[in-house]
This record gives structure tokens, C-alpha cells and sequence, in this order.
């Protein structure tokens, strides 16, 4: 759905401290007097560099035989941090080599992050953010089924967290698991009435599983926390349009342009204002200047000038209509069943019309 905020390419990583204690019993071994240094060592490292040195004298000790299971569960439990740490850490230096455009040494070190992710759930399958961690890395490269996976793994591990729970439930609606994912939501509001980010998301899901009277009820709340955001209005629009309440849908676009300079405000509104098949919320000649106004702020992309093309059949300028549609036909990655649709319009000077049907 495209109207919806997407916030999964902005999931926070967290970074929580390592309890440092040991089990030991009492004596000052090597043994034990190196496992206290690596204790201390992983206290203060900062770096990749620094977390490798603690994963290699880790590794080191785990092949001594030690005193108790308690140092060898210790040892592996700060493995598994380290190599967590290591991992983070190592995401922002392939991002510095990918925005150097130096992308295959980007793709040799992300074969790393996941190589560390996957050690560090090895030592430690208890340690819930590392799969957190590495669930956000799978959703920002729309690994969706992994991510998936990974987040219920943290929710195994942590059934209260809230911010797994509404990571799957995010990437349940990108998989198009619209019940599951409303499920998570509907966890979170109960939680947290007020949390308009989950009763935005349970709105998406009941619009895309052919409830929009709920989905617009849920569209309503969030706009009342959330007059000034003009992605609220569109979404609730977006519920309008399911209702064919075409003026409210068009009242709500039209405040969000108001709030915000956005092309896909604008595209959406010229796009109702174009295709309408209500006779009186159709403007040709308004379509068209909004429809611009798009294309003024990102640009001449399929979608804006798709858009401009129905504007100007709208207008009554079919010629222009149909040469901005050939134009939009050579631009198409694949075949689009609607382009003869709206192609056939054009040559038959008549505007095309949008179902708005879901």
C-alpha cells in the first residue's frame, strides 16, 4: 500500500551493556586472570578493531580446558556480545564503502556482519537483540520472510517488546499477511491506546482486508493526535476513496498539500481530480495545475506524468494527453493492463476514469 508511512528503513538499533560478572570460584589462574583482562578489554571497546581483539582471545580461551562450565558460559555469552557489537559496528563501515562506491568491499564486509550475527546466536540462542539486530539489517534489505522470522524470535525470547512486535507487524504487511499483522498491532494498541503509529498500522490492515468503515475510524484517531501530518490525511483519503465519499477524500488531500510541499501529495489530488467518476469533484483544469505542481517538486517520474496525462484529457487536451501517455507507455518497466485502458480514452478524446475500487 503505498500510502502507508513507512518507517522500516529507520528502525533503531539498541545497544544494551554486557553484564560483565563472572561465576568463578575463587583462584587467579593464567586462565582466570585472562578471562578477567577480557572482561575488562570488552568494557571499554568502541571499535571493530577493539571487538575483534576480544573475539579472538575468546575463541582462544573456549579451546583451554577450564576451570568450570561457568567460565565456558561466560566466555560464550561475551562472545556472543561481542560479535553483535562487531556486527553493528561493521554495518556503518560497508555504508562508508558503498557511498565511496566501492561496492564490492561493501558486500565483502556485509558477508561478515551476518557471518557475526550468526555466531553470535550460536553462543548465546538466549541473547534476544542480536536477532533484533540482524532482523532490522533483513527488513532494511527487504528480506522480508527472514526479518519475519527474526522478530518472532525476539518475541519468543521477549514477548513485551514492543518494538518486535511492531517491527513484524510492519514487515507482516509488506508480506501482505494482513491478518497477522493486524493482530500485532491490535497487541499494542491494547497496550497503549494512545500508540497512533499502531492504530495507523491496524487501519492499513483493515482497508486492505475490505473494511474501510474501521480503517476509517482508526484514520479518524490518528488525525486528531495528528492534525499538522499530512500523512494522516492521505491515508485517511485513502479510506474516503474506498467509501466513494470523493469530497471528503479530496478535502483531505487538499489540506495536506496545504501542510506540507510533497509531489505525492499533489500527484494523488490531481490524480482524484482528473479521474473522478463523480462529475462534480472532476476539475480539469485544476488537476492540471496540481498535476505540475507534482512535477515541479520530484520530478517527471511514470507516475507524475501518468497523472499528467489524465489531467490533460481531463482538461480537454487530449493531443498533449495522449504524447505525455506515449511517453509514459516507453517508461514502463512492464506491461501495464491500464495503459491501453486510459490509451483507448485518450484517442477516443474522452478522460479516463478511476474505479477507486480495492
Amino acid at each position: 500500500m503505498n500510502t502507508r508511512t513507512r518507517n522500516l528503513m529507520t528502525l533503531a538499533l539498541l545497544w544494551l551493556a554486557m553484564p560483565y560478572c563472572l561465576n568463578a570460584q575463587d583462584g587467579s589462574s593464567e586462565l582466570v586472570q585472562r578471562i578477567e583482562a577480557v572482561s575488562r578489554q570488552a568494557k571499554s571497546a568502541d571499535t571493530s578493531k577493539a571487538y575483534s581483539d576480544i573475539v579472538k582471545e575468546c575463541d582462544a580461551l573456549l579451546l583451554e580446558k577450564l576451570e568450570t562450565e561457568s567460565h565456558r558460559e561466560y566466555l560464550k555469552t561475551l562472545l556472543a556480545w561481542t560479535l553483535d557489537k562487531r556486527a553493528v559496528s561493521r554495518i556503518d563501515l560497508a555504508e562508508q564503502f558503498r557511498k565511496a562506491d566501492n561496492t564490492p568491499q561493501a558486500d565483502q564486509i556485509m558477508q561478515q556482519v551476518m557471518q557475526d550475527f550468526a555466531r553470535s546466536i550460536e553462543n548465546n540462542p538466549q541473547r534476544w537483540q542480536t536477532p533484533l539486530h540482524r532482523g532490522t539489517l533483513y527488513a532494511e534489505q527487504g528480506d522480508y520472510e527472514k526479518a519475519e522470522a527474526d522478530f518472532t524470535t525476539v518475541i519468543n525470547l521477549q514477548p513485551g517488546s514492543k518494538k518486535a512486535i511492531f517491527n513484524r507487524a510492519e514487515i507482516r504487511y509488506q508480506l501482505k499477511k494482513h491478518a497477522a499483522a493486524l493482530s500485532d498491532y491490535q497487541t499494542l494498541v491494547e497496550v497503549d491506546p494512545n500508540d497512533v503509529q499502531s492504530v495507523s498500522g491496524r487501519a492499513h490492515c483493515l482497508l486492505a482486508m475490505g473494511n474501510p468503515d474501521d480503517a476509517l475510524r482508526d484514520y479518524d484517531r490518528v488525525v486528531r493526535k495528528r492534525s499538522k501530518d499530512g500523512w494522516a490525511l492521505i491515508n485517511r483519503s485513502d479510506a474516503h476513496l474506498a467509501l466513494q465519499q470523493w469530497q471528503e477524500a479530496a478535502d483531505d488531500m487538499q489540506a495536506a498539500t496545504t501542510l506540507q510541499r510533497n509531489g505525492e501529495f499533489n500527484r494523488r489530488l490531481a490524480w482524484l481530480l482528473a479521474t473522478c467518476p463523480d462529475e462534480s469533484i472532476a476539475d480539469g483544469k485544476k488537476s492540471l495545475l496540481v498535476a505540475k505542481t507534482a512535477i515541479e517538486i520530484t520530478g517527471e517520474t511514470v507516475e507524475n506524468l501518468d497523472t499528467l496525462a489524465a489531467a490533460y484529457a481531463a482538461a480537454g487536451e487530449f493531443e498533449r494527453a495522449r504524447d505525455v501517455h506515449s511517453r509514459v507507455i516507453a517508461m514502463q518497466q512492464s506491461d501495464d493492463p491500464a495503459s491501453s485502458v486510459k490509451q483507448a480514452a485518450y484517442e477516443n478524446n474522452e478522460r479516463y476514469q478511476e474505479k477507486f475500487d480495492r
